[in-house]
């Protein structure tokens, strides 16, 4: 299905390839032209660029006006094969009003959000783990402000060699800094040169999305093809089939059926919230002790912000602090293997973001 007039394109051809905790290489020498999608010019600041960045990208900022989407999509399981094809649609008009429908062999549901709260029809559960990623990542790609308190945002070196990008990092803390951190270790988000137009984010613990065609749509960037790599293995790719604002909202659109269930958002959860069971782990790799660290006699705590999906697996790492990066790498490397036991609310399996903390004693 052909994209709408109102969609601008631009394309970035990309190969696959990513080396764990190093410069991935991502993208071919040569790409398309691209088209501009804006007047907006980059400022030399790394807040004020991401500042801007999240003002420009994603879809649901209270001022983007009433649009709809659909996208087609493939996710892919541990092996790297495919698992599920789809779609995913939605008509949105305000950040508490919208509709949303997922279509596939293994899952589908109609999600409607409007004043009196958020409903679901069909499939009961919140969506696999790999759909949630990549709704986030078309439609919020770059965390709110709250999400990153704590965070230094500092320049990075672009590590994609035939690409001209600008490349942010939201770094946790160090103890001991001898050397620069590894890339890959703190989330790292790339744009074009001279735009704001994200190109590229990830780190080891959150997946890289590569945006490899992007287009505007009322002066916001939308992804049209976008890949989700995990390590060296695809984890979920989209294609938007349809993009256009709504000229008039249909406020009978939004009001879900009578056999639709009253649930919570489908989101993640703070493990603070009441009556909340919390899962313990049951399956995982020890971390290791890294022989440089332990002969430079660091030790100590990595504190690591983590989304537990509803299965109880790892769906998002992000370090905080570590003595140094050697240990933050190790108990990453570790914790991205650990199944948990569900954490439950009211009986019913929830994502949930949590905080785990990996210990590391000289003797112990």
């Amino acid at each position: 299905m052909g994209l709408p007039m109102l969609i601008r394109i631009r394309s970035l051809t990309a190969l696959l390839g990513v080396a764990l905790l190093s410069a991935p290489a991502l993208f071919a020498q040569n790409s398309t032209p691209r088209a501009s999608t804006s007047n907006i010019s980059m400022p030399n600041n790394p807040k004020a660029l991401l500042d801007l960045a999240r003002e420009v990208s994603g879809l649901t900022s209270a001022e983007m006006k009433p649009w709809h989407a659909k996208y087609s999509y493939q996710t892919f399981d541990r092996d790297g094969k495919p698992a599920n094809q789809g779609t995913v649609e939605e008509w949105w008009a305000a950040p508490n009003k919208y509709k949303r429908e997922w279509v596939s062999d293994h899952f589908n549901q109609t999600e409607y959000q409007n004043e009196r709260g958020h409903f679901r029809s069909g499939d009961p559960t919140l969506p696999p783990a790999a759909e949630l990623t990549l709704l986030s990542r078309i439609t919020e790609p770059i965390p709110p402000p709250d999400k990153l308190a704590g965070y230094t945002i500092q320049h990075r070196d672009n590590p994609y060699s035939h690409e001209h990008f600008v490349c942010i990092e939201t770094a946790g803390h160090l103890d001991h800094i001898l050397a620069g951190p590894p890339f890959g270790l703190f989330p790292v988000y790339c744009f074009e040169q001279n735009k704001p137009i994200l190109r590229t984010v990830g780190s080891f613990g959150t997946h890289t999305t590569l945006y490899q065609q992007v287009g505007s749509l009322a002066g916001h960037s939308v992804p049209i093809q976008l890949q989700i790599v995990d390590g060296e293995k695809s984890y979920a790719s989209a294609h938007l089939e349809e993009g256009n604002l709504i000229g008039t909202v249909n406020e009978a659109a939004f009001q879900p059926p009578p056999d639709a269930v009253e649930t919570g958002p489908n989101n993640v959860l703070s493990e603070k919230v009441d009556g909340l069971i919390k899962g313990h782990r049951i399956a995982g790799d020890p971390p290791i002790y890294p022989v440089e660290s332990k002969q430079q006699h660091w030790e100590g705590e990595v504190d690591i912000s983590a989304i537990i999906a509803e299965d109880g697996t790892i769906q998002q790492l992000m370090v905080i602090s570590a003595p140094d990066y050697r240990l933050a790498a190790a108990a990453m490397l570790a914790v991205h293997t650990w199944r948990f036991q569900p954490f439950l609310l009211r009986g019913k399996p929830v994502s949930v973001q949590t905080q785990i903390n990996v210990t590391y004693r000289l003797g112990g």
